[in-house]
């Protein structure tokens, strides 16, 4: 049996209306009741002067207050296990004149007190009046809340596939406990206070979650009421309980969320406990917007505006290439630049990206040449379409000798302003007035030439007698100048005549053909002169050998020089052979063995037969791939062909400028990768690592702005280290 805790007796008169009672509850008194024992004695002392009265009969009021009321139960002892008397509870009065009984009190909800009291009738007589009092809980030490600590800082990542979406994350758990050891807390809640902060739009309701010893604690915020506090979220004297905090639908950003743990009656001053939470989006989004950056930086930079240049690069060399004309015939430098525009063109297909200065500096570089050929060719046109036949020949020799003084490689300023100035003398040729002086500044020491071999040669008294007449006109015209277009053309085609039967002089058959009555015509001339040059050139053919370029270094793309000679020096230095034969090349090309590049790409060199024609025992001839070369050449006059086999044949590699870009379309990809790398490191140490909160769009603004900066800077770099102190590209073979 519990021991009993019982209300001190206290012993107060109390008057009756016909007896009087004495009860240990003074009217108007609080009885405060312990929660553990909710039980009042009560003790009667009939002070009256019936003796005949031996019982009296007792009934309770109803105890209550404005929130709540109880009833009282009468038991006969506060031994405890008694049932609830039926009220009016009858008692009998010992021989002291006394009876004890007990008030058992329900479990008060409230702290007030509740006012009430008890009704005494004595036998069968009218009750007295009552006898009020009030009862309450018993006071008792309050409780006591504590956190283990007061402050704590959360980092929560943002993983990378919820980048577009919020986040629900776990932040810490606080120990909350009960420290007087005397009372329990109940009815635990928490409030924050103005000091809350967190990004637009987050509910502390919603975003906020809590678990009271690992059970979900549902609305932790709403108040319990007084009148029943809640048991579930309760703490025993000297216990304690994990609370678990986790946030919800979380967005990059600072939260500061104060939280106060309060109970009814507690003292909470050290259950305080602020969570400090940093939302930041992973490190892999951070490295994706830089990298984008990048990206981005260089396909506008680099592949939009590389491929623009290369548009505009093809555009220029189709412009450059029309202006080589169908009239030049193939010299070294019609062919150099063609091979240059070539390379240029197949270049650009594969290096567009980081090759476009070096290749417009090859482009450049033609530019003077192009310009020279450009000119040439409208000379050579404009004369054609003005002189005769003879004289057109005449100066269409003249032109050739002179570009050909270019080469394969780009002029100098020198030779540049001296070929120039040689081509701008036939312009002349053009202006009726100026004709005659420049025709003759051009052919006169050709007379000169053929007069000093005839004073020197000693011609025979029938040679003499022969070509006097027109070794007259020969001289004549050397003591006097030609003023007028017709003498002019006059004197050059009695020179044309004279330099034939001189060079025909030791060939009696020829000679008396040219000297035939009727004099046979110029034209006719010229036809008999040739066809015995052809003769001796077919019976001289065993001797006609090619003349290949050096079998070593030989690269795609570099003009190599062909030609065919003959054993015979006459026919060498003929007429014909220089200027009337034509000879068709054949170069066929075939593609080495494949290299590990070509396998993979499943690409490789194709064949190409190569059908140049030259009114000369010469070519200048170019291959756009690498492999090995068989040359041929056929030479045809008058419907009659000889043709001179194929020699050694030429191995021919890959052309070195290949090789040169792609090393600097290599560096140009390490350089991207450094600057990526860089901008990583410093991108991320700034914008990302020093905010803990990083995630709102300025954040990602900043990181896009210094990853394309930071590429934009490495093309600033590199601009200069490709430019001289003067403001000039540098590049050109």
């Amino acid at each position: 049996m519990r021991p009993l805790h019982l209300v001190p007796l206290i012993l107060v008169s109390a008057a009756a209306s016909a007896q009087n009672f004495t009860l240990n509850i003074a009217e108007g008194m609080n009885v405060a009741v312990p929660e553990d024992r909710r039980l009042i004695p009560v003790l009667v002392i009939y002070n009256g002067n019936d003796s005949a009265l031996k019982s009296f009969k007792v009934a309770t009021l109803l105890f209550g207050n404005d929130l709540d009321s109880v009833h009282l139960n009468i038991l006969r002892t506060c031994g405890g296990g008694g049932k609830a008397e039926v009220e009016p509870a009858s008692f009998d009065l010992l021989d002291t004149r006394t009876a004890e009984f007990c008030l058992e009190v329900p479990k008060l909800n409230t702290d007030g007190k509740y006012s009430g009291g008890l009704m005494i009738f004595p036998g069968n007589q009218q009750s007295e009046s009552a006898k009020k009092f009030s009862i309450s809980r018993a006071t008792s030490p309050p409780a006591t809340l504590a956190t283990d600590r007061q402050v704590t800082i959360v980092e929560v990542v943002r993983p990378l596939y919820k980048l577009l979406r919020t986040v629900d994350a776990p932040l810490d758990t606080v120990v909350l406990g009960e420290k007087s050891g005397k009372s329990a807390a109940r009815g635990i809640s928490i409030q924050t206070d103005s000091s809350l902060k967190a990004p637009a739009g987050f509910d502390l309701r919603t975003g906020l979650s809590l678990k009271w010893d690992g059970t979900d604690w549902p609305d932790p915020l709403s108040t319990p009421t007084a009148v029943a506090p809640s048991s579930a979220h309760s703490i025993e004297p000297s216990k304690q309980v994990a609370v678990g905090i986790s946030g919800n639908g979380l967005r990059p950003g600072e939260y500061v969320i104060p939280i106060h743990f309060q109970a009814p009656g507690a003292s909470t001053d050290n259950a305080k406990f602020t969570i400090t939470v940093h939302v930041r989006d992973s490190v892999y989004a951070a490295i994706a917007a830089l990298v984008f950056a990048l990206l981005i930086s260089f396909v506008i930079t680099k592949i939009l505006s590389g491929k623009r240049r290369r548009v505009a690069l093809l555009r220029e060399i189709r412009a450059l290439r029309l202006s080589q004309g169908t009239t030049l015939p193939p010299s070294p430098a019609v062919v150099s630049v063609e091979a240059v525009l070539h390379l240029a063109e197949r270049l650009s297909s594969r290096f567009w990206l980081s090759g476009a200065d070096d290749i417009e500096a090859l482009v450049n570089g033609v530019k003077n040449t192009v310009g020279i050929l450009a000119e040439a060719r409208e000379l050579r046109a404009g004369l054609q379409s003005r002189l005769p036949a003879l004289m057109f020949d005449r100066a269409a020799d003249e032109i050739d000798r002179i570009v050909s003084e270019i080469g394969m490689e780009p002029p100098d300023d020198v030779l540049l302003a001296r070929v120039k100035k040689e081509l701008d003398t036939f312009r002349d040729w053009l202006q009726p007035a100026a004709f005659p002086g420049a025709v003759w500044t051009v052919i006169q020491p050709s007379l000169q030439t053929l007069k000093r071999e005839i004073d020197q040669g000693g011609a025979g008294e029938n040679l003499q007698r022969t070509i006097q007449p027109l070794r007259d006109k020969l001289n004549q015209a050397l003591t006097t100048a030609p003023s007028d277009r017709d003498a002019v053309e006059r004197a050059y085609r009695n020179y044309a005549r004279l330099r034939i039967l001189w060079d025909c002089r030791s060939d009696n058959e020829t000679f008396q053909k040219l000297t035939a009555t009727p004099e046979p015509s110029l034209e006719e001339c010229f036809r008999l002169t040739d066809a015995n040059a052809w003769e001796r050139l077919r019976k001289s053919q065993s001797g006609l050998r090619p003349i290949m370029p050096s079998s070593s270094g030989l690269e795609a793309f570099e003009p190599l020089p062909f030609s065919v000679t003959c054993a015979d020096p006459t026919v060498n230095s003929s007429y014909l052979f220089r200027h009337r034969v034509q000879y068709s090349w054949q170069f066929k090309l075939k593609p080495g063995k494949a290299k590990l590049r070509e396998r993979l790409a499943r690409k490789r060199p194709s064949s190409a037969l190569l059908t140049p024609l030259t009114m000369g025992p010469a070519v200048v001839q170019y291959f756009p791939n690498r492999g090995i070369v068989h040359a041929a050449v056929t030479l045809s006059y008058a419907g009659s062909s000889i043709d001179v086999p194929a020699q050694t044949a030429l191995e021919i590699g890959d052309s070195s400028d290949f090789g040169v870009l792609q090393a600097f379309e290599g560096q140009e990809y390490v350089a991207w990768l450094i600057a990526g790398a860089v901008a990583l490191a410093t991108g991320l140490s700034i914008y990302y690592y020093k905010n803990p909160t990083f995630g709102a769009p300025q954040d990602y603004l900043a990181l896009l702005l210094w990853g394309a900066g930071m590429d934009q800077g490495k093309n600033f770099l590199q601009a200069l280290a490709t430019t001289d102190p003067t403001g000039t590209a540098q590049g050109g073979r």
